[in-house]
């Protein structure tokens, strides 16, 4: 079943064809949010963003998060440029956002020789990639079935692993993104994203409540 996903996921990285380093400078030179709708981007591969977990490791299991929620948590870092948890230990939109963009232009590389049929394939693989060494993993085997590993430079996405991984710690506040989740589940996404750190204050000042705005944003 994972393998029929990865079918769709590889076919479309040929289309975007730009180099990481011009990616990243021009990242760099930017502070403006970075807007990634993962959820409609794994409903134009196939995948089920409600229901998909199956990023633990290259064995394809699950971690205990939905993937989607995981991305979301990395949408919302992205989306606001003016996030920066690195007093408490915790992630910065500038270092994941350039990270995003390096795994974005190396995914469209690796997967070049594929039939672009699926536009939103890049962002789902370089999403997947930026969850850490085994979801890195898990992607890079089913992508790898097909022909086309993900052997380009993923390095700065690998590096932010114990930060957006399901055991990783985005907030730096000492408890895993996993036990986040589970102890916000019951209130759905916007309840565990709002939990990894004080990124919905940014977005309380942007104007409105943060977690209508989240709601917006990610859904």
């Amino acid at each position: 079943m994972h393998l029929r996903r990865l079918l769709g996921l590889g076919c479309a990285l040929a289309c975007l064809g730009f180099a990481p380093a011009h990616a990243l400078a021009q990242s760099r030179a930017t502070a403006s949010p970075l807007v990634v709708d993962f959820d409609a981007a794994m409903r134009g591969l196939g995948f089920a963003p409600n229901t998909t977990d199956s990023n633990l490791d290259a064995n394809n299991g699950p971690n205990g998060i939905p993937d989607a929620d995981e991305l979301a948590v990395l949408a919302a870092i992205l989306a606001n440029p003016s996030l920066d948890l690195s007093a408490s230990g915790g992630v910065t939109h500038r270092a994941v956002r350039d990270a995003f963009v390096q795994a974005r232009a190396s995914a469209s590389m690796d997967l070049a020789q594929l039939v672009s049929r699926y536009p939103t394939a890049v962002d789902v693989t370089a999403g997947y990639a930026m969850l850490g060494a085994g979801s890195f993993a898990a992607y890079n085997d089913m992508s790898a079935a097909f022909g086309a590993p993900l052997k380009s430079d993923y390095s700065r996405a690998l590096t932010l692993t114990r930060f957006l991984a399901h055991d990783g710690d985005a907030d730096g506040d000492g408890v895993s993104n996993l036990v986040e989740y589970r102890a916000q589940q019951a209130g759905g996404r916007a309840a565990y994203v709002r939990a990894i750190g004080d990124m919905t204050a940014s977005m309380s000042q942007r104007g409105g409540d943060p977690i209508s705005a989240m709601t917006a944003l990610l859904t």
